[in-house]
Protein backbone atom coordinates (compact mmCIF):
# COMPACT_ATOMS: atom_id res chain seq x y z
CA UNK A 1 0.00 0.00 0.00
CA UNK A 2 1.69 3.47 -0.70
CA UNK A 3 1.65 6.23 1.66
CA UNK A 4 0.86 8.83 -0.66
CA UNK A 5 -2.00 7.75 -2.78
CA UNK A 6 -1.68 11.31 -4.48
CA UNK A 7 1.82 10.91 -5.65
CA UNK A 8 2.21 6.61 -5.53
CA UNK A 9 0.59 5.88 -9.47
CA UNK A 10 2.01 8.87 -11.72
CA UNK A 11 5.38 10.61 -12.12
CA UNK A 12 5.38 14.55 -11.12
CA UNK A 13 6.02 14.95 -14.89
CA UNK A 14 5.55 13.12 -17.59
CA UNK A 15 6.45 13.04 -21.32
CA UNK A 16 5.21 11.60 -24.71
CA UNK A 17 5.39 11.47 -27.97
CA UNK A 18 1.96 11.52 -29.23
CA UNK A 19 2.25 11.02 -33.06
CA UNK A 20 4.31 7.64 -32.37
CA UNK A 21 2.71 6.96 -29.00
CA UNK A 22 -0.88 8.00 -29.11
CA UNK A 23 -2.26 6.00 -26.40
CA UNK A 24 1.16 7.48 -23.71
CA UNK A 25 2.47 4.20 -23.22
CA UNK A 26 6.00 5.28 -23.18
CA UNK A 27 6.71 8.16 -20.70
CA UNK A 28 9.82 9.86 -21.73
CA UNK A 29 10.37 12.05 -19.37
CA UNK A 30 13.43 10.48 -17.33
CA UNK A 31 15.18 9.61 -20.85
CA UNK A 32 18.44 12.12 -21.05
CA UNK A 33 17.73 12.56 -25.06
CA UNK A 34 15.06 14.44 -23.43
CA UNK A 35 15.79 16.35 -21.04
CA UNK A 36 16.22 19.32 -23.06
CA UNK A 37 12.58 18.97 -24.74
CA UNK A 38 11.12 18.34 -21.14
CA UNK A 39 12.96 21.81 -19.51
CA UNK A 40 11.88 23.52 -21.82
CA UNK A 41 8.33 22.71 -21.55
CA UNK A 42 8.31 22.91 -17.60
CA UNK A 43 10.36 26.30 -18.33
CA UNK A 44 7.08 27.46 -20.52
CA UNK A 45 4.43 26.01 -18.37
CA UNK A 46 4.64 27.90 -15.13
CA UNK A 47 4.10 31.34 -16.81
CA UNK A 48 1.04 29.56 -19.02
CA UNK A 49 -0.30 28.21 -15.61
CA UNK A 50 0.32 31.75 -13.87
CA UNK A 51 -1.61 33.83 -17.25
CA UNK A 52 -4.57 31.38 -17.35
CA UNK A 53 -4.92 31.58 -13.26
CA UNK A 54 -5.01 27.87 -13.59
CA UNK A 55 -6.35 26.61 -10.37
CA UNK A 56 -3.73 23.76 -9.78
CA UNK A 57 -1.50 27.01 -8.24
CA UNK A 58 -3.79 27.03 -5.56
CA UNK A 59 -3.54 23.32 -4.61
CA UNK A 60 -5.03 19.90 -5.88
CA UNK A 61 -8.15 20.09 -7.91
CA UNK A 62 -11.04 18.06 -6.93
CA UNK A 63 -13.41 16.24 -9.03
CA UNK A 64 -16.94 17.17 -9.50
CA UNK A 65 -17.63 13.59 -8.37
CA UNK A 66 -16.59 14.29 -4.95
CA UNK A 67 -18.12 17.48 -4.34
CA UNK A 68 -21.25 15.66 -5.22
CA UNK A 69 -20.27 13.05 -2.74
CA UNK A 70 -19.99 15.14 -0.23
CA UNK A 71 -23.28 16.78 -1.21
CA UNK A 72 -25.33 13.99 -0.54
CA UNK A 73 -23.19 12.53 2.54
CA UNK A 74 -24.35 16.18 4.60
CA UNK A 75 -27.71 15.84 2.98
CA UNK A 76 -27.64 12.92 4.33
CA UNK A 77 -26.13 14.18 7.89
CA UNK A 78 -28.86 16.61 7.61
CA UNK A 79 -31.89 14.52 7.90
Amino acid sequence: MPQNHAVAYHPHVELYDLNKDPWEQNDLAGRAAYASIRNNLLKRLHPHLVETKDPILQGAVTSPQHHRAVELLEGVRSR
